[in-house]
């Protein structure tokens, strides 16, 4: 009968993760990826077309971003096209950065799903093979559980460390970077940018970009001074920073794999094993 309980419990719970793993993923992922996907299609239609009209899928700054390209071609006419090239280059360029990001998180997640198989079947090995009276399903889901808890916090506070200050600055970059070409006047343009996020930034790495930035707001405010030049500056410092940073996110995460499968791998072991002792003596 206990084996019996453990089996249909087995399969249960294999089906169950097999249904609802990508549905685990997705929630836990990135839930604007697939809407910043479908706004870059929108915008190579409406590049390609111009009298297209443009779906606002929900993506991060974006979305408010490109409601203001596409308000100034509707009040002054003006072409939008080379606005749209320059939006969807840095749009691009945020979706690949997430799409990693992803991918790691999503490796993580597998690795998980293949320590509960792990040990299930082990546990299940010790009830078919040794008669060995386990509970099996008292202790997998609380360790499951705790695993996933752990890791995606974990995850999620390396990505923090690394990237927030980092994307708070580009997020501005961009900004200034698209809306400096539209109609809109130097005070409506300076408003869009949130100078609060940015003084709240204490990152050492990015505090000479800073400088160089709010220099640059400073001449643009006072005497009308082209930013192209300044802004590509730290667009392309900012790009090297974040492929560093993206290097050691992967290293974190590679550790927090081999860190999180000898927290959880050896006490089970040493739990199960611990069964056959007392089995034995």
């Amino acid at each position: 009968m206990l084996i019996h309980r453990h089996l249909i419990f087995g399969v249960f719970l294999s089906v169950l993760i097999q249904l609802f793993w990508d549905e685990i993923v997705s929630f836990l992922l990135n839930s604007d990826y697939k809407e910043g996907l479908s706004l870059r299609k929108n915008i190579s239609k409406k590049i390609l077309n111009p009298q297209s009209k443009i779906n606002l899928n929900h993506y991060s700054f974006f979305s408010s971003l490109l409601f203001i390209i596409l308000e100034t071609e509707r009040k002054h006419g003006v072409n939008i096209t080379p606005l749209l090239k320059n939006f969807r280059k840095h749009l691009i360029s945020k979706l690949q950065l997430d799409k990693k990001i992803n991918d790691r998180l999503k490796s993580l997640l597998i690795q998980n799903g293949f320590l509960l198989f792990f040990i299930f079947c082990y546990s299940f090995f010790l009830i078919f093979q040794l008669e060995v009276k386990i509970d099996s399903y008292f202790y997998i889901f609380p360790v499951f559980i705790l695993l996933i808890v752990i890791s995606v916090s974990t995850f999620h506070l390396i990505y923090l460390k690394l990237f927030n200050s980092l994307n708070i600055l580009i997020r501005e970059i961009i900004k200034l970077s698209v809306l400096q070409n539209t109609s809109l006047s130097t005070q409506e343009i300076l408003d869009e940018i949130n100078f609060n996020s940015l003084e709240k930034v204490k990152d050492p790495d990015l505090t000479a970009l800073l400088s160089i930035f709010f220099t640059t707001i400073y001449e643009y405010r006072t005497n009308g001074k082209n930013m192209k030049t300044n802004l590509d500056l730290i667009e392309s410092e900012l790009i090297f920073l974040q492929n560093d940073r993206f290097q050691k996110f992967d290293d974190c995460t590679k550790g927090l794999k081999v860190i999180l499968s000898i927290i959880f791998i050896l006490p089970t072991f040493f739990y199960l094993n611990l069964q056959i002792i007392e089995k034995l003596f």
